[in-house]
C-alpha cells in the first residue's frame, strides 16, 4: 500500500516480489524436508512420509529449474496474458541471478528456523536426531498453514507430538 501510493507501483507488480519470496520460503522449506528424509524416515501414525517428500522434492526442483529456463528464455513474452498480468512481472523481468540471489539470501533463515529446534532441546537435556529435525520441522511448518482449526491452534502442536515422540 505504502508504495502504491508514495511511488505510483502498481500493487500487482509489487505482489510479484511478494509471491517470488514465498515462492522460494516454499521451495527451502521443502527442501530441506527432502534432505531430512535421505537422513531420516519420517512417520505419523505408522505411515511413512520419505518417499511423498522425496517425490514432491524432485518435482519442486525441476519445475523450478524448468521455470527458470523459461524465464531466462522470455517464453512468457510470447504468451501475451502472461506478459501483460503484472502478477508475473518479477518472473518477466528478472534475471536468473536475480533468483539465485533470493534463494540464497533466504537461506539463513530457514537454516536458523530448521536448527533451532536441535539446540532448544539440549535445554531440556533431550537430544534429537538432526535428521529427524530436519525432515520434521518443514512437515510441521507446512502443516500449521493448513486452515483446519482458526490460526491453526492445535495443528503444530500434535505434527510436532507425532513426528518427534520417538
Amino acid at each position: 500500500f505504502f508504495l502504491n501510493r508514495k511511488k505510483g507501483i502498481p500493487f500487482l507488480k509489487i505482489s510479484s516480489v511478494i509471491l517470488l519470496v514465498t515462492l522460494v520460503d516454499l521451495y527451502w522449506v521443502i527442501t530441506f524436508a527432502g534432505i531430512g528424509s535421505l537422513i531420516a524416515d519420517p512417520m505419523i501414525s505408522g505411515v511413512a512420509l520419505k518417499r511423498p517428500i522425496q517425490l514432491i522434492w524432485l518435482t519442486s526442483t525441476i519445475g523450478g529449474i524448468f521455470l527458470t529456463i523459461l524465464a531466462h528464455l522470455r517464453m512468457g513474452e510470447k504468451i501475451p496474458w502472461f506478459k501483460n498480468w503484472s502478477l508475473f512481472y518479477v518472473l518477466h523481468e528478472g534475471h536468473i541471478r536475480h533468483y539465485l540471489t533470493t534463494l540464497l539470501e533466504r537461506l539463513p533463515m530457514h537454516l536458523v528456523i530448521n536448527s533451532t529446534l536441535y539446540f532448544l532441546a539440549w535445554g531440556f537435556h533431550s537430544h534429537l536426531s538432526i535428521g529427524s529435525i530436519l525432515s520434521s520441522v518443514p512437515i510441521i511448518m507446512l502443516v500449521g498453514t493448513i486452515p483446519i482449526t482458526p490460526g491453526g491452534l492445535g495443528t503444530v502442536q500434535i505434527a510436532t507430538v507425532e513426528l518427534l515422540k520417538n
